[in-house]
Parts: C-alpha cells; structure tokens; sequence
C-alpha cells in the first residue's frame, strides 16, 4: 500500500512538472516577447524618434502587441516543448527540476529556438544570440521557480 501511494504522489508531480514547463511556458513566453515587443517600439519610435512612422501607429502597434505576441509564440513553441522534456527528464532522474538543471535546459532551447527561425542571407550574430538567451531566460526560470513551489493543499 506505501508503494502505491508514493507512485501516484510521483505520477501527480510529473504531471504537474508537466503542465507548469507546458502552459507556463507558453504564458511566459507570451508576456516576455510582449514585453519585448512594446519595448522596442518605445525605444524606436519615442525615445528615437521614427521618422518613418507616426506616433500613433506606435500606439496602434503597442495595443496590439499582445496578439503579435501570441502568434510568435505559437509559431516558435519549440523552446517550450523542449524545456518540458528536459524538466521531466531532470524530475524523473532526480525527484524534482533542480536548478542546476537550468544550466542544460536554456542553452538548448536557445538552440532550438535559433533553429526553428527561418533562414536569413546574413547569420546571426554574437549579439543576437545573446538576445535569444536573455528572452529566454525568464521562461526557464520562471517555469522553474513555479515548478519548486510547494503545492498548497
């Protein structure tokens, strides 16, 4: 009888790892490349002042920002479905998703992430990958703290 009620507690938490790293994923994702989004165009279009764009049409892209935002998501889900199985390989192996496992898991979503977009004439650079790393780096942690959280019952 002990066995079988550390298997469903076990069965629960994988499944609970599971839907964090998935969903969670996904809603970070969205609120960083929002983020991200409405970020760049502020520093463009007001603090730069975008000669080729009006103010208002900055407004219009910040209002929607949210949709772009989840259409980028939805089209780069990759990261996130990778994040998911490195976290459950890590929960299997060890009982939980340590965070030393994050040192594995973000290199290969920025990977992921960096295959997944199409082909340009001119590579990415140092830069940009640096970039992809740190838009990256709050889905993973994020996902990561919510995962170690006690769960309240």
């Amino acid at each position: 009888m002990e066995k079988e009620s550390t298997n469903k507690l076990a069965s629960g938490s994988m499944k609970r790892t599971l839907l964090i790293f998935i969903f969670g994923g996904f809603i970070l994702n969205v609120a960083v490349n929002m983020i991200y989004v409405i970020c760049r165009v502020i520093w463009i279009d007001f603090v730069h002042y975008n000669p080729h764009r009006s103010q208002l049409n900055a407004l219009y892209l910040i209002a929607q920002s949210p949709i772009d935002a989840l259409i980028l998501t939805l089209y780069y889900s990759l990261p996130v479905i990778v994040g998911a199985i490195v976290a459950m390989v890590s929960h299997r192996i060890w009982g939980r998703v340590p965070f030393y496992s994050l040192v594995a898991m973000l290199p290969l979503c920025v990977f992921t992430l960096y295959k997944q977009m199409p082909s340009r004439p001119i590579p990415l650079g140092y830069t940009d990958i640096l970039w992809l790393f740190i838009l990256q780096l709050p889905v993973v942690v994020g996902c990561w703290w919510w995962s170690n959280r006690t769960p309240k019952t």
